[in-house]
């Protein structure tokens, strides 16, 4: 009878090992959800953030403006999507940061331009204007921009003493680009020369839009150094 009783006993300690090394071995997925969790919060931090505005210009056409910057890139993505348009391919953009953009009819010619403001990173924090005009039925037109050259930062030229810093607006419809000047002796935190403003001409011959120089005003600023290194931006960014 006793034997019996061991036997029983030995049966059941046996089974009880068997469920407990099964009971083990189908419970150790703790480790593979921790590392699916670190890996979703990571891909969470790299994901480039988006910045995207649309605008219906006079005529009803549609332009959307979508910027993507990858965190901690000094560059960005600008992807320019239309409507209303004969030909509505997508427009991208490998540029510095965007800094602004905004619609005006530079020309009087019931179409608006897009003007978009962007800044590359540096300590100059140069700017850069590039524009777009809806005065086509075919396509959003690119606008050739007039480019500062060695010649333009000569004596008595537009841009004498131009060492970047530029701030972009409108005044009265015309794109405007103002920069403080730099004598030879200046630090690059402390321009002493006059603040000066050069505007733009837009106009259209053989078909192809181009916006040239016209020399602005020249006024001795009295804003400090550290304000004049950032490029303005609009009250109306994005769609108007």
């Amino acid at each position: 009878m006793k034997k019996t009783i061991y036997i029983v006993l030995a049966g059941i300690a046996t089974l009880l090992l068997v469920y407990t090394g099964y009971y083990a071995i189908t419970h150790q997925e703790v480790p593979q959800i921790t590392l699916a969790a670190t890996s979703t919060e990571v891909m969470a931090v790299t994901t480039p953030p988006v910045d995207t505005n649309t605008h219906t210009t006079p005529n009803g056409k549609k332009i959307t403006l979508i910027e993507t910057n990858p965190l901690g890139e000094s560059a960005s993505t600008i992807t320019l999507t239309t409507s209303g348009f004969a030909t509505n391919s997508p427009i991208i953009l490998e540029t510095s940061k965007l800094i602004d953009s905004f619609y005006a009819d530079l020309n009087d010619d019931s179409f608006e331009e897009l003007i978009i403001i962007t800044q590359a990173q540096g300590s100059r924090s140069y700017g850069e204007a590039i524009i777009y005009t809806s005065a086509s039925n075919t396509a959003l037109l690119p606008v050739r921009i007039q480019q500062i050259t060695e010649n333009d930062t000569k004596k008595e030229s537009l841009f004498e003493g131009y060492l970047g810093h530029d701030s972009f607006s409108l005044i009265n419809k015309v794109l405007s680009r103002s920069f403080p000047t730099y004598k030879k002796t200046d630090s690059n935190d402390n321009p002493t020369g006059p603040t000066k403003t050069v505007l733009y001409s837009l106009s259209m011959k053989n078909g192809e839009y181009s916006a040239t120089f016209v020399r602005g005003t020249t006024t001795q600023s009295s804003i400090q150094p550290e304000q004049k290194t950032q490029i303005s931006t609009s009250t109306n960014k994005g769609a108007q």
